[in-house]
């Protein structure tokens, strides 16, 4: 893990602790980051979104299993 030392605004950082329960600034930093990694991961889904890229038969898929 690397260690570095960075400015953060202390006011959202209380408030970031506050929502999801981080008791130390270093915790809520690294929500934050987890948080920024998952939704940028999951906007590169939605070029997908009505593309019909999948192929194949639903109900065929479900009768095999």
């Amino acid at each position: 893990m690397k260690r570095t030392n960075i400015e953060i605004n202390d006011e959202l950082a209380k408030k970031g602790m506050e929502i999801s329960g981080a008791t130390t600034y270093k915790e809520i930093v690294n929500i934050a980051l987890q948080d920024f990694v998952k939704r940028n991961s999951q906007k590169k889904l939605l070029k997908y979104f009505g593309s019909n890229v999948w192929e194949g038969n639903l109900s065929t898929m479900r009768a095999t299993r």
